[in-house]
């Protein structure tokens, strides 16, 4: 199965982004990246990035001063090693089984999708 990557750019996301990630994480796909971009925050974001990746493998922290949610996705995609890319904003849910039906849509004809 194809790798998929993640990116959640996120600004003052202290009480949101963790529902956000385990969103993500529950959606039993394999080789999944997940990069979150903390895009200058003032509250504890920063600490809860580092704090969820270091407990799940597949995240990776970008830390960036504040310049906005295009430059934080421009960001996480010029990281992402995914053959398949979306975004999660630091304060959605994906749904379960979200993640699997966009790889099985896409893979028969190698068709972009994006979320």
């Amino acid at each position: 199965m194809a790798k998929i990557s993640v990116i959640i750019p996120a600004y003052n996301a202290e009480t949101t982004l963790r529902t956000a990630v385990e969103s993500i994480l529950s959606q039993q796909v394999p080789e999944l990246e997940i990069i979150i971009v903390n895009d200058g925050s003032t509250d504890g974001t920063d600490r809860l990035c580092h704090a969820l990746a270091s407990e799940y493998p597949c995240i990776h922290v970008i830390t960036q001063k504040n310049a906005g949610i295009c430059a934080a996705r421009n960001r996480g995609l010029e990281a992402a090693s995914g053959e398949y890319i979306t975004f999660c904003d630091d304060d959605d849910l994906f749904w379960q089984g979200a993640l699997l039906s966009l790889i099985h849509i896409s893979e028969p004809t190698r068709l972009a999708l994006i979320s």
